[in-house]
């Protein structure tokens, strides 16, 4: 093995373990209203009982997240660390194959910002699983599979052709990559092969069918095995609805929020307040106006500056002089990007954005590299950035030191940084496990997925998720139907933070409020007071 494929296979193991490594703080911290792990760790938990999603249980998400966590169950068992092992494997995944896809648009000298860059600043500000994470897996390697291609590939159609019959192969995998991407979430899916379709139709290749046909057979390949599977199972008209016609009509209005800078201002405004408060330079203030500063930097850098970068990188290519490798590469990771972006258009707020940066840091450091006249002030540039996350990489996973506070739940113990909520949840337990055991039916909501997994019961309903508008009235009567068929003993009613509107901006708050007592007095019925836990309210089924 020559030298240089030695140093190069040891640095792409090295991010994989930076990558990996960097999400392991966040791995027994408790976070209370992330319910994106929830859907996936108890819809998982539900397959393995036996239940076929969108027939058994309402579901939201693409049926590719479900079979995942229960696949993965099955070999590591059902307990919070199996489901945070899983979230650390999907993070050095990410970082790994956006390495890749830099090798072929930046030097090796610089090839390891990006992975490290988004794994401070990307996946570390949303470490726990998620079916975006799970759907960017294979948006990132559908992209660098068409870019082997690219390089493989002279341009023939025949197999005599540098591609041939392997170039084909690896535009079908490309075009599989594609449809998991979409079985996993249907933006990144899209995303993927929109843009690998028009990379390849702008590179002159829509004259000849078979580098169009492999891509599009391969993305339709999975997509078909499972609309039979969920056809043959009773489930499709089902999935249709909640993955599409609800999400339609009903998720999208609701989760709207435009991309704007107001949180930023937010931000510096009250960064501003405080420091201007300080009076004395102690340790602690320092330390406090170095994280405070660190954050805001990677706030403005990869929010504020999204567009801004990006707008640049386009300029750069444009003026270039060179149409080689480098910018052939960049222009397919653009073709992705750009109809990603207007997918997901609807929801740009920093946490949505956030999804979008695995291909945004190449771009970035791209950018960073090209625009000084020397590389080495390209390399000093993107150095110096990668210094300042490190630094705000040391302040988030210091917070660890704050998760103090145990929650003892049946299925692994996780930490909580305020000891009032930790308090709070461990007495819900105690009661819990005082009227209830591991298996028996209860009901908890408005969203209370995580609490089924942790505690290990069940919802005796299919529905783990009932918000005030977000869920039509039809759907909550049928879950009240399903709570009186089955005499589910207790419901545990888990209070809304009075934040917990503020991603929803677009939500009506006093229809919101409105529908709320509507919805309470349809589930609550029959049921009398048994506990108030601070943010949690029991009921007991009135016999």
């Amino acid at each position: 093995m020559e030298k240089s494929v030695k140093i190069l296979i040891i640095i792409a193991a090295a991010v994989f373990i930076f990558s990996a490594l960097n999400l392991i703080p966040y791995m027994n911290r408790y976070h209370q209203g992330i319910n994106d792990e929830g859907m996936l760790t108890y819809g998982g938990q539900r397959v393995l009982d036996g239940q076929f999603p969108y027939r058994d249980f309402f579901s939201h998400l693409p049926p590719f997240n479900h079979l995942l966590t229960s696949a993965w169950f099955s070999i590591f068992g059902s307990n919070i660390f199996s489901a945070r092992l899983l979230m650390i494997l999907i993070g050095g995944l990410m970082g790994l194959l956006i390495f890749l896809i830099s090798l072929r648009i930046l030097p090796l000298k610089i090839a390891w910002a990006p992975p490290v860059l988004f794994s401070i600043a990307g996946a570390a500000h949303w470490p726990v699983l998620s079916h975006h994470w799970n759907g960017v897996v294979f948006l990132l390697l559908s992209l660098w599979l068409i870019l082997i291609f690219e390089e493989k590939n002279d341009g023939g159609c025949g197999d005599s052709g540098r591609g041939g019959k392997g170039g084909k192969f690896i535009l079908i995998l490309a075009g599989i990559s594609c449809g998991t991407a979409f079985l996993f979430m249907q933006s990144e899916g899209i995303a993927a092969i929109a843009g690998l379709l028009i990379f390849l139709i702008a590179r002159g290749r829509s004259r000849c069918a078979c580098y169009i046909l492999p891509l599009v057979i391969g993305f339709l390949a999975p997509l078909l095995v499972t609309f039979i599977a969920l056809n043959v199972n009773g489930a499709l008209p089902s999935y249709i609805y909640q993955n599409y016609i609800w999400v339609k009509e009903t998720a999208i209005s609701f989760n709207a929020s435009s991309f704007s800078l107001n949180h930023v201002t937010k931000i510096i405004n009250s960064f501003a307040l405080q420091a201007g408060g300080i009076k004395h330079l102690t340790m602690p203030v320092i330390a406090w106006l170095v994280n405070a500063s660190m954050f805001i930097f990677v706030i403005i850098l990869k929010y504020a500056l999204f567009y801004p970068v990006l707008i640049g990188v386009l300029i750069l290519l444009l003026l270039k002089k060179e149409r080689g490798g480098p910018e052939v590469s960049l222009w397919a990771l653009i073709a992705v990007l750009v109809p990603w972006i207007l997918i997901t258009a609807y929801k740009q707020d920093m946490l949505y954005l956030n999804y979008l940066t695995p291909l945004w840091y190449i771009a970035l450091c791209y950018g960073m590299y090209n625009i000084f006249k020397s590389a080495r002030g390209g390399v000093i540039a993107i150095t110096v950035i990668a210094g300042l996350f490190l630094v705000h990489n040391y302040f988030l996973i210091n917070e660890s030191k704050d998760f103090k506070f145990p929650i003892a739940f049946p299925r692994g113990t996780l930490y909580s940084s305020s000891r009032e909520k930790a308090g709070g949840m461990n007495k819900i337990l105690v009661h819990l496990e005082k009227n209830t055991k591991q298996g028996d039916k209860i009901f908890a909501y408005p969203y209370a997925s995580s609490f089924y997994f942790l505690t290990g019961r069940k919802n005796s309903t299919m529905f783990d998720a009932l918000w005030p508008l977000l869920s039509p009235r039809s759907l909550i009567l049928k879950a009240k139907e399903e709570i009186e068929a089955s005499r589910t003993p207790y419901i545990y009613f888990f209070i809304l933070s009075p934040d917990a509107l503020d991603a929803y901006p677009t939500v009506d708050r006093k229809l919101f409020h409105e529908e709320g007592i509507w919805m309470n007095g349809v589930i609550l019925d029959g049921y009398l007071p048994d506990g108030d836990f601070i943010f949690c309210r029991v009921f007991k089924r009135n016999k």
